[in-house]
């Protein structure tokens, strides 16, 4: 019975140490692109969008960006995978989206508020 305790113990442990599982390194992001707050969705097509992530709702510091090309974006919704992504998950952050371009886009447009 000592030996059969000791066993299961033992399997208990090993069990926990392989189900401790790591923070996701990747985030999916969906999202919906208007022409103004509460306003139209922006033409269908395909988007280039730059993705910057910060510690506070506006200004604050840049903890991590990256571009995806080629965006489909329907009806103003797109959807992306971000990362891999750094360490960073102690503290609020808010992303903030950028279309550098895509129809009826002439210079870089910032879709804002960020959002959490």
């Amino acid at each position: 019975m000592k030996h059969f305790i000791a066993k299961l113990t033992v399997c208990i442990l090993a069990l926990s140490v392989c189900s401790h599982g790591q923070v996701p390194q990747k985030i999916s992001y969906q999202g919906l692109l208007t022409t103004s707050p509460g306003g139209a969705a922006v033409p269908n097509g395909s988007y280039d969008l730059k993705f910057e992530i910060y510690n506070a709702p506006t200004g604050g510091t840049l903890r991590h960006s990256e571009t995806h090309s080629g965006v489909d974006v329907t009806r103003g919704t797109f959807s992306v995978v971000l990362g891999p992504l750094p360490p960073i998950f102690t503290e609020s952050l808010y992303v903030e989206v950028t279309a550098l371009s895509g129809p009826s886009i002439g210079s870089p447009l910032t879709f804002l508020p960020r959002a959490e």
